[in-house]
């Protein structure tokens, strides 16, 4: 059974000035690889877009380990698990209201007995993020993310900005104990 990458990996430090990855706006750091042109979407979007994403342990700055939650309006997104150090936990909420969301969560990861995945695909509209399950400074989880039809500056959304859907959600998941514990650290 596979629980873990069985190579000696590099530092998140080394990882991230190898990768040329700068931080990003809703936590961890990235560095887009991709960017298929041609007509992907009726308005116009690249066909596919791709890029790396790390997330990691950091005891010197704040914000390092996580993917606050987002989403893409008209774009499905799909998280690809690279070799790393530590597994990811991932938070997908999908429906209209707060009567009718429903919540999954997912670990990429390794240990494939244990029901974790290494890669998930995120619907368009739907919000996620996701949280690094690293323990020690230096742990890291890499990912690649792909999106289709490319990703587009303004089909990207932050909670941050909808207080009325964060707080619907406090509600809708606040005694889910399977939940809770994620949404919190994501809204």
């Amino acid at each position: 059974m596979i629980t873990q990458m069985p190579l000696a990996l590099p530092s998140a430090d080394a990882v991230i000035l190898a990768l040329q990855l700068s931080p990003h706006p809703e936590g961890g750091h990235f560095r887009e690889t991709n960017r298929t042109k041609g007509k992907g979407s009726a308005d116009g979007r690249d066909l596919t877009t791709s890029i790396y994403y790390l997330m990691h342990k950091d005891e010197r700055r704040s914000g390092t380990d996580i993917s606050k939650l987002h989403r893409l309006r008209s774009t499905s997104e799909t998280f690809y698990l690279h070799p790393s150090t530590a597994s990811a936990t991932v938070l997908e909420i999908s429906g209209a209201g707060p009567h009718d969301a429903t919540a999954k969560v997912v670990t990429l990861g390794w240990g494939l007995a244990n029901n974790e995945v290494m890669q998930h695909t995120f619907t368009a509209g739907s919000w996620f993020g996701a949280v690094t399950n690293a323990q020690q400074p230096g742990e890291y989880t890499l990912i690649g993310c792909g999106c289709a039809p490319g990703f587009d500056e303004a089909d990207f959304d932050v909670i941050s900005k909808h207080p009325d859907v964060a707080e619907d959600l406090q509600k809708s998941f606040k005694s889910d104990p399977r939940v809770w514990p994620l949404l919190s650290r994501l809204l």
